[in-house]
């Protein structure tokens, strides 16, 4: 073996390993101050792929556990209020009980009669008046919601809350505006979004809404149930019920519009004309006329009201309300009013019996909407446990790749250090060797 000193190949051997050493060494330090095995793409590309992946899902499962949380906290409030609803319902039966006994006289009626009306008043401001985050739970507008409850599209649960005022639960005649034309359309107007123009027929109020149909390329109506209920061509929508809804302009798919509950019409026979406008509450039944300025007078010759021109106009007792037609009135005039949804009339025993069975559907009405909350509600519950298990599982899942095994990593480290220290010696030592050269010159 010959003997040089230009170049030291021991000591660069031992230059290289060291390096080695200390990159390994830096490695090591990097995880065990991290807690991450992969700190960088190039630590493992691979791995830090499939992390990111599982990453997002655990965020998105812990989003959707406070969704679904959240989703409970609406339900309670809107059940709550459901069960205040419930009992002003109870106390509402009760009355009516009371009234529908002939040891109460019709005077005795009208004072029970009073407490009614300021009952349906408050079930009107409990529907009104609940909400959640601004937006209103039992007025009628809380339908077709999607509450988020996965990490991925798709992973949804829909809910509808559906009115539970004194007018929806038909324990009211409130006021109405009845649409400019003869053909009766059966307890309901149409209102916004989509511009209506004359409705004819009799529909249920509730919300509706226009999607096109890719088979037939036309477009179908369907109900808050997503039942289909009818088709719409132009501007015209044809319900399976035979009523029909005139928009001002073509009907389009994506639209919707709601029917709402007007509780009652009102037509006229002789002269008169169409009804134009309605406003406030009218008892139900027939009415004549004393002229184009005289009264209004009930089935008993009673004066309810009085008539200037084409506007009839009734007292408090009778609703006070009034209908304007486009003709004036005269004393050949004969108005009926006819009420759906008559609400809770406690005038006479008849008319107070008839109103249990009004009372008794509007609590049948109440509870099949707190059962469904309930059955939500406890839907809700599993799925956050459901939640919960599967963002600890992924959450494993992640951390078995991305984070470091600190007694792994610690024997690699003190592998490494022993190495460095063994390296640095043996460079010193591979650096002294040329000095023997020195020797030869003696």
């Amino acid at each position: 073996m010959g003997l040089q000193i230009n170049t030291n190949v021991n000591a660069l051997n031992a230059y290289r390993n060291l390096t080695g050493t200390q990159s390994s060494m830096t490695t090591s330090l990097e995880r065990l101050s991290s807690g991450l095995r992969i700190n960088r793409a190039a630590d493992d590309a691979a791995g830090l792929a499939i992390s990111e992946k599982l990453r997002a899902q655990v965020n998105g499962l812990n989003q959707a556990q406070a969704n679904a949380q959240d989703g409970v906290s609406l339900i309670q409030t809107a059940e709550g209020a459901l069960n205040e609803t419930h009992s002003i319902l109870q106390r509402m039966r009760t009355l009516t009980v009371q009234a529908a006994s002939d040891t109460n006289t019709d005077s005795d009626r009208q004072q029970i009669q009073k407490e009614i009306n300021e009952l349906n008043k408050e079930l009107t401001g409990i529907s009104t008046r609940t909400q959640f985050n601004g937006m209103g739970l039992l007025d009628g507008t809380f339908t077709n919601k999607t509450l988020q409850i996965g990490a991925n599209g798709g992973h949804t649960m829909g809910i509808n809350i559906g009115a539970t005022s004194a007018e929806s639960l038909a324990l009211s005649r409130g006021g109405a505006k009845v649409q400019p034309q003869t053909t009766n359309f059966g307890a309901a107007a149409v209102t916004a979004p989509l511009a209506v123009d004359e409705t004819k027929g009799k529909l249920a109020e509730g919300t509706y809404t226009l999607k096109a149909n890719a088979a037939s390329g036309g477009v179908d109506v369907f109900d808050k149930d997503n039942v289909k209920v009818g088709v719409a061509a132009g501007a015209k929508v044809t319900f399976d019920s035979g009523a029909v809804v005139t928009a001002g302009a073509n009907v389009v798919a994506g639209e919707s519009f709601k029917v709402a509950n007007t509780n009652f019409t009102a037509t006229v026979a002789g002269t008169g004309g169409a009804v134009t406008a309605q406003k406030g509450n009218i008892n139900a039944g027939e009415y004549t006329v004393a002229g184009a300025n005289g009264n209004i007078l009930d089935a008993n010759k009673n004066v309810v009201g009085v008539v200037n021109g084409a506007t009839a106009t009734f007292d408090e007792a009778h609703g006070g309300g009034s209908v304007t037609f486009t003709d004036a009135l005269d004393a050949t005039s004969k108005l009926t009013v006819a009420t759906y949804g008559s609400g809770v009339d406690l005038g006479t025993q008849a008319t107070a019996v008839d109103a249990l069975k009004t009372i008794d559907v509007a609590i049948g009405k109440v509870s099949g909407q707190r059962a469904q909350l309930g059955a939500l509600q406890n839907r809700l519950d599993h799925t956050i446990k459901n939640l919960g298990v599967s963002a600890e599982n992924l959450a494993a899942s992640e951390s078995r790749i991305r984070d470091t095994d600190m007694a792994k990593e610690m024997t690699n480290f003190t592998r490494s250090q022993i190495l460095q220290q063994a390296g640095v010696s043996m460079l010193a030592q591979a650096n002294q060797s040329s000095q023997s050269v020195l020797k030869l010159l003696g």
